[in-house]
């Protein structure tokens, strides 16, 4: 490590009278301290005068924030198996879920008992929420959606908060869940995104409670002491490949069950420069179509 140098600084001597100028008359010169700062900024504002020096591409401990993100998103979906297993009890679930595992025993669709079919679907819901909190905090971040609903960088944390309590003024019977829930609408009935929280997807099967949906509000809004957000992720190249990895790792049970595992990238680029490569070079892209049985995320 490179020795640290403080260099003082001797103080100006006051302006002469009339010159019109300033400066402090200091017997001493003050203290000088260094604050050094990693930000996760994908690139320098054109406001800022920090003196800034980017790091080498492998100084950014990437894969370690990843690891430590699934780690607190595993404990989201803990707790929100748990706030599950309480809420399909009630009569809105208990009814509908015990006649579609029925139906599924009958068409022999599984043999599980009712139990450990009710708790294979619950963690299955509770992952599809979770995600889908990801995928809102992404186009948050990165301000591929104008209104706010979780959190945001900068001026956008406060949007959110703003619009909720907005939400709750006009109706203040409503819970946390229904405030996310506008967001997932807002997902619906926007054609990119339609198809990720369309009919098929595993939260609408069951819903949290609100109290439950607040603390997940409460995870995607912790901040650093300097007001950051502890999870942010803006991202120039709108890389979304992480969402991927997260569905495959936020549930042990269900990576096991289902054989989630995504393929890697060099694999992923050995075939396709042996086969889409070739085929793009004998005909135009336009009206090419393909078809992968097993897509997984989408990513290949």
């Amino acid at each position: 490590m490179a020795e640290t140098r403080i260099i003082p600084i001797a103080p100006r001597a006051a302006a002469p009278a009339g010159s019109g100028g300033w400066a402090p008359q200091l017997s001493a010169s003050p203290p000088l301290a260094l604050y050094v700062h990693f930000p996760w900024c994908v690139q320098k504002c054109p406001y800022c005068d920090f003196n800034s020096h980017a790091v080498r591409d492998d100084g950014i401990p990437e894969a370690a924030y990843r690891a430590a993100l699934v780690a607190d998103l595993k404990k989201q979906v803990l707790l929100l198996e748990e706030d599950l297993r309480q809420r399909i009890t009630l009569p809105e679930f208990d009814q509908p879920w015990r006649s579609e595992h029925a139906a599924a025993t009958s068409g022999d669709r599984t043999a599980a008992t009712y139990t450990a079919w009710a708790d294979d679907r619950i963690t299955q819901a509770a992952v599809s929420w979770v995600l889908t909190t990801v995928f809102v905090r992404f186009c948050e971040d990165n301000r591929l959606l104008t209104p706010v609903w979780i959190a945001g960088p900068g001026h956008r944390y406060q949007e959110s908060l703003d619009a909720e309590l907005a939400y709750f003024r006009r109706n203040p019977e409503h819970t946390h869940r229904e405030w996310v829930e506008q967001a997932i609408a807002h997902l619906a009935n926007t054609p990119a995104t339609r198809g990720l929280v369309d009919d098929q997807a595993m939260l609408h099967t069951v819903s949290p409670s609100g109290q439950a949906v607040g603390r997940v509000l409460e995870f995607w809004r912790q901040r650093t002491d300097d007001g950051a957000l502890v999870h942010d992720f803006t991202d120039e190249e709108l890389d979304t490949r992480f969402l991927g990895d997260l569905y495959q790792d936020l549930s042990d049970h269900a990576k096991k069950t289902y054989a989630l595992l995504q393929t890697p990238e060099f694999v992923e680029e050995f075939i396709l420069d042996r086969t889409l490569e070739p085929a793009l070079n004998d005909r135009p892209l336009d009206g090419f179509k393909m078809i992968d049985p097993a897509c997984g995320s989408g990513h290949f």
